[in-house]
Order: structure tokens, then C-alpha cells, then sequence
């Protein structure tokens, strides 16, 4: 016998809304372990600057520019790293807005993932600006 119910949706509308719900899961996930990235940036970052010292203290401090470089060579992964948490950001805000009502807890732990997003936006702004105001 059929479903007369109408306070049933139709199946076809049903499968739709899982398979969007299913999508939106997928990216919040992607989103999430991206989200870690900042995490790897900072940690990868004091590891190298350990090791740029350590090879000034064995050498002394004969040639300042090659210290320069690998302070240079180490920044840029902590600049990935904060750019792949505003991706991972950007990921989270179309998983959970492409989702209509969601928990309360969502949309702030969501919000509490803007502050390595916004530390990004910051770093680029900076990089941008130091670049177009030269090396003099």
C-alpha cells in the first residue's frame, strides 16, 4: 500500500536532501583536517628556525645572508600553512551554510575557526604590502 501521508515528503525530495547533506559532510570534513594546517606551518616553522641557528652558532656568524635565507625559506611554511587553514575555512563556511539549520554549537565552532583563517588574511596582507613597498 502507498503513503498517503501528506506530511511525508516525497521520496525524490528526500534523496536530494541526503545527498546534499552527504556533500556538505564531505567538505566540512576536507575543510576540518585543512583547518589543521596552521598547526603543521608553526610547528614546521620552529623547527627550522632551531635548525637556521644551530647552523649560525656551529658556523658563526660569518655570512648573515645565508641566516636570512633560511629565516625566508621557513616563513613560507608558515604562510602555507595559514593559507591552507583559510581554505579549510572557506570549506567549513559552505558546509555549514549550505546546510540550513544548524545547531547553535556548530555556527560557533565555526566561528572559533575564523582566527587562524583571520591570521592568514593578515599574513597576506602583509606579505603584499612589504612586496609593494620594496626591499630598500
Amino acid at each position: 500500500m502507498r503513503d498517503t501521508n501528506p506530511y511525508t515528503p516525497p521520496q525524490s525530495s528526500l534523496e536530494g536532501a541526503l545527498t546534499k547533506r552527504l556533500k556538505a559532510t564531505k567538505l566540512a570534513k576536507v575543510g576540518a583536517w585543512l583547518q589543521l594546517l596552521p598547526i603543521v606551518g608553526i610547528t614546521l616553522t620552529v623547527l627550522g628556525m632551531i635548525h637556521a641557528f644551530s647552523t649560525l652558532g656551529a658556523n658563526g656568524v660569518g655570512d648573515p645572508s645565508k641566516l636570512s635565507a633560511a629565516i625566508g625559506e621557513v616563513l613560507i611554511s608558515t604562510a602555507l600553512g595559514f593559507w591552507g587553514g583559510m581554505i579549510g575555512f572557506g570549506f567549513l563556511g559552505i558546509a555549514v551554510f549550505a546546510q540550513g539549520n544548524q545547531p547553535r554549537w556548530v555556527k560557533v565552532l565555526f566561528w572559533l575557526a575564523a582566527l587562524p583563517a583571520l591570521n592568514g588574511v593578515s599574513m597576506l596582507v602583509m606579505m603584499v604590502s612589504s612586496v609593494l613597498r620594496g626591499t630598500s
